[in-house]
């Protein structure tokens, strides 16, 4: 499977030779070895069942055109003249027919026949074998089983969740930090590209069943629909609270939640189709890890750790100053969180400070997102410390670069802590 590009690239005859090995192969598998094969992946599981396709192709038996007058076969030599008419040709057209065909049934004509019959059984017993196994839900698969009603579910689900969130806390911002950590830990779970006959790589149809799905969340008048298929009041997504009597539900609001993930799942998907792109050119891994950063922004540890995989990029190109960009974006996210905290080091002026510095630095940090300690993602490493050693690193690169007038204003923010542990000292 891993060298699938090498054989399409191959021609027919070679095709034919590959896929006589791998259905031997196959042959001689047990079934609890071919059903630990299937359970790898989807795309792999895909990608199999596309090479049985290629097996029946490559292998269906095409008989010759009918040639009704035996003079005319393809064994007579080229370059005879006119021949004097034959018994046979005055023979009936059926008798003729049959004759003709008898005589050109030749060694290699009758093995091309056992060969497709021998290839479409195997075939056959493979798809039945891969159909138990999935109807005992040993395998996860969409191959031959497109469930459509367990994601519309899925769809009210989420809406569900968005309607709770406005009930309790009239707003989805901290709904949307702990939507974005769940994509965040799907995307390394689920396949978001797979292969095609070409050995291209394209968006696989489990990440377009999660993108569908996120427009559908936002798409009111679907919505309706949905309620219905699901058997579900009309009324299901109305959040009027106990105190304030309208209702707090507000599509816009939804529209903004499902962009920003959709955001984030177009930032993933274009990452894993340029991952071979990416290890030669350090240019296209640079832009990947900064639409990743901005995506991820709402939550400050993702939006940290793609902030510092793109100063590494700059950093391999020697770009100093853009590296010094990351690295006060990074101290940026830190103290908004800490001013959130009203940590009494930095005030938001420090932070447009900043931001003059670095137009990169977030605005999306807010103190939902600060605090949320989502299976260990948000607050932990939000630290005095760690903001002041990506300063000091800012400071060094910028050194570095030549642009000492930033340096100037990096110190006047170390030395703010400074001056905190002093009084405190």
């Amino acid at each position: 499977m891993d060298e699938i590009i090498v054989f399409y690239n191959l021609n027919a005859v070679e095709k034919r030779e590959v896929l006589i090995v791998i259905l031997q192969i196959i042959h001689n598998l047990d079934d609890a070895s071919l059903v630990k094969a299937w359970q790898q992946s989807i795309a792999r599981t895909k990608l199999f069942f596309r090479l049985l396709e290629d097996c029946l192709i490559l292998f269906e038996q095409r008989k010759p055109a009918d040639i009704m007058l035996m003079g005319s076969s393809s064994r007579s030599l080229i370059g005879e003249g006119p021949t004097s008419p034959k018994y046979s040709d005055r023979l009936s057209p059926a008798t003729n027919n049959y004759l003709s065909e008898a005589s050109r049934k030749e060694v290699r004509e009758l093995l091309e026949e056992n060969l497709s019959a021998a290839v479409s059984l195997q075939v056959l017993e493979i798809t039945e074998k891969f159909s138990i196994a999935a109807a005992s839900h040993n395998i996860a698969t969409d191959y031959f089983f497109r469930n459509d009603n367990v994601r519309k579910r899925a769809v009210i689900g989420l809406q569900i969740l968005v309607r709770s969130s406005f009930y309790y806390r009239f707003q989805t911002r901290r709904l949307r930090v702990i939507l974005t950590i769940t994509l965040s830990e799907l995307m390394t779970d689920v396949q978001v590209t797979e292969m095609k006959s070409d050995g291209a790589l394209q968006e696989s149809s489990e990440a377009l069943r999660l993108r569908k799905s996120l427009q559908e969340m936002a798409d009111e008048n679907r919505s309706f629909e949905l309620l219905k298929e699901c058997v579900l009041p009309e009324n299901a997504l109305v959040a009027i609270g106990e105190v304030v009597s309208e209702n707090r539900w507000s599509w816009s609001e939804v529209k903004y939640l499902s962009d920003s993930l959709l955001l984030a799942l177009d930032a993933s998907l274009e990452h894993a189709l340029l991952a071979s792109e990416m290890t030669v050119d350090r240019y296209a891994a640079a832009e990947s890890f900064y639409k990743l950063a901005m995506a991820y922004a709402s939550v400050p540890d993702l939006h940290i750790i793609w902030l510092l995989r793109l100063c590494d990029a700059h950093l391999e190109m020697q770009s100093w100053a853009e590296a010094a960009q990351c690295a006060v974006a990074v101290a940026g996210v830190v103290m908004q969180a800490l001013v959130g905290r009203n940590v009494d080091v930095w005030s938001r002026d420090h932070v447009v400070a900043l931001r003059k510095i670095c137009a990169v630095v977030s605005s999306e940090i807010t103190v939902e997102a600060s605090v949320a300690e989502v299976e260990g993602y948000g607050a932990s490493n939000l630290t005095i410390d760690s903001a002041t050693k990506y300063l000091r690193l800012a400071y060094m690169l910028f050194s570095q670069a030549g642009l000492h007038h930033f340096c100037a204003s990096i110190q006047e923010l170390i030395i703010s802590v400074y001056k905190i542990r002093r009084g405190f000292g």
